[in-house]
């Protein structure tokens, strides 16, 4: 999978490059962590990253920005189906997590993202 969502301000409308979100537990919910930023955030954007991505590779990411892992194996699979489950969406869509119960999550649009224009040249 060469997609991964990035960290997105709603407010300013700007994508935080670099800064990839990954999935962690939080008092037994889940929530979208900053790998760049090591904070929590709210909405990513879908992006392009040009390499193939695994859950080992997000993992490795989590665990180099100091998150706290409870659980590794609940955290790979929670990482394997975070990116099954960005294979539904259009890259540029805004997304945000829904936490279930337990360790269960979905993942909706929030909007379609960046607009860009097209200029027709003569």
């Amino acid at each position: 999978m060469k997609r991964c969502l990035m960290v997105y301000n709603t407010r300013t409308g700007g994508v935080r490059q670099r800064d990839f979100l990954a999935i962690v537990f939080e008092s037994g919910k889940p929530r979208l962590w900053g790998t760049q930023s090591r904070r929590f955030h709210e909405t990513g954007m879908l992006a392009f990253v040009g390499i193939e991505i695994s859950e080992k590779d997000v993992f490795a990411r989590l665990v180099d920005s100091g998150a706290v892992i409870e659980n590794v194996r609940a955290s790979l699979d929670a990482q394997s189906k975070y990116l099954q489950k960005l294979q539904a969406f259009k890259f540029g869509n805004v997304i945000r997590l829904i936490a279930g119960d337990g360790d269960e999550f979905e993942l909706a649009k929030v909007s379609e993202g960046l607009k860009t224009e097209v200029v027709n040249l003569p």
